[in-house]
This record gives C-alpha cells, structure tokens and sequence, in this order.
C-alpha cells in the first residue's frame, strides 16, 4: 500500500460486500455468508487489483488460521526491506554480500580491486528501472502501482547512493592513508 491508501481499505471491504449483493445471485442474507475465506481471499484480492493498491497476496493451503509465524515474519522483513532499501530479501542479502566484500577489500588495501567494484556496483544500480522491478515483486505475488514502484525505485536508489557513498569515501580514507604510509615510509629510508 502506499501512504494515499491508508485507512481506505474498510471501504473496500464494504464495497465488496454490497457490491455482491446487488448483483442479484443470492439472498441478502446469505450471500456474505456463503463464501468460504478462500472466496473472500479472492473477491477482496480482485477488488485491491481493480483499486490499484500495492499489496501482496498469498495463500497457505491447509492453514487455516495457523499461518506459521515464520510466514508472518518473512512478509513483515520484505515489506520492510521493500519500505527502506527497494529490494526483496534475496536481492538484499545478495547486495549486503557484496557490500561487505568490498569494505573487506578496502580494510585488506586492495583498493584497486575496491574500486573496481564500486563502479560495478553502481553501474547495476543505474540499470534498475520500474519495469524489472515490477516483474520482481509480480514473480514474488505482489500487485503493484505506478506510485509504488516510483517509491520503491527512489528508497533503492537512495539507499544504494547512500551506501556507495559510504564504500568511496572509505576508500578514499584507505587509500589516503596507503599514500600516507608509503610517503613515510620512503623518507625514512
């Protein structure tokens, strides 16, 4: 969801129930009732889609009301993932990997080797577009909008410039202080 859909959804909860039962197919009474929590599930879904929200959907077979809490808890980090960096967990852990093995790079002095990964890692980063993050988060069962695609390009695009900035200016730092040492070094001599 994005922020213009807070506090809308109970309006479409309840148009969903009076939008059933004007079409005529089941008594007044009944009709709300008959659904199993699947059909709900899926009339609701239907209607979120036709509304334009940004949400996921997915069902637990068998469940019940008994979604493991290992569920719950994979969907709070990905939407918050989703929220504050614009990638899914996988994407995340993938890039946390790299980022780590560059500041390991960095510590070891092999700032060559440093810099050449920052500038791959920036130039993926400037590939990112709303299309392949829109079939992204479709493969991963998640509806999306314009806005919220433009929201999560920008929280990506700030997060990754945040970080390379961080990754340079260590660099920088490291590298200063090689010049440093290798100048000292050479005097003393």
């Amino acid at each position: 969801m994005c922020e213009r859909d807070y506090g809308r959804i109970g309006e479409y909860i309840a148009r969903l129930a009076i939008e059933t039962l004007e079409d005529g197919s089941r008594k007044k009474d009944v009709e709300v009732h008959d659904w199993s929590r699947i059909e709900w599930f899926k009339k609701f879904t239907e209607l979120l889609q036709k509304e334009n929200f940004f949400f996921k959907h997915q069902v637990f077979p068998g469940e019940a009301h008994r979604v493991l809490i290992e569920e719950q808890q994979k969907l709070a980090v990905e939407t918050f993932l989703l929220g504050t960096s614009g990638m899914l967990p996988e994407e995340r852990a993938e890039y946390d990997m790299e980022v780590n093995l560059i500041r390991n790079n960095i510590d070891e002095g092999k700032t060559d080797l440093a810099q050449q990964e920052i500038m791959n890692l920036k130039g993926r980063a400037e590939m990112r577009s709303r299309e392949n993050l829109k079939d992204r988060l479709s493969d991963d069962h998640w509806n999306t909008n314009q806005e919220a695609l433009d929201e999560s390009l920008k929280n990506y695009h700030f997060f990754v410039n945040e970080k390379l900035l961080d990754l340079q200016n260590r660099l920088a730092r490291k590298q200063e202080m090689i010049t440093c040492c290798e100048k000292t070094f050479s005097v003393a001599l």
